[in-house]
């Protein structure tokens, strides 16, 4: 989770900058590489796939395209079955 100061903003939109960004997902990005290099396979995977940050570590090994296209193809499915998608 993004800390709230990141997420709340008071009567008006705030138009965060690239650097502020970067700030803003720092402490997250270092404690979630962390996590997942203290993990053996993980670390394996990442080494090997070469890929340089968290967001890439979520886009490319954990929740990659394909893997989005079976849960959204499953839950559509499930939405239809259940009446949801009547039209």
């Amino acid at each position: 989770r993004l800390p709230q100061n990141a997420i709340v903003h008071a009567e008006k939109y705030q138009d965060y900058s690239d650097d502020k960004i970067a700030e803003i997902y720092k402490e997250k990005e270092i404690a979630g590489w962390k996590r997942y290099m203290e993990h053996p396979e993980l670390k394996k995977a990442i080494e090997e796939s070469g890929v340089k940050n968290l967001a890439q570590v979520y886009t490319q090994l954990k929740y990659t395209k394909e893997k989005n296209k079976i849960a959204s193809d499953g839950l559509i499915q499930l939405m239809k079955e259940k009446g949801f998608m009547n039209f």
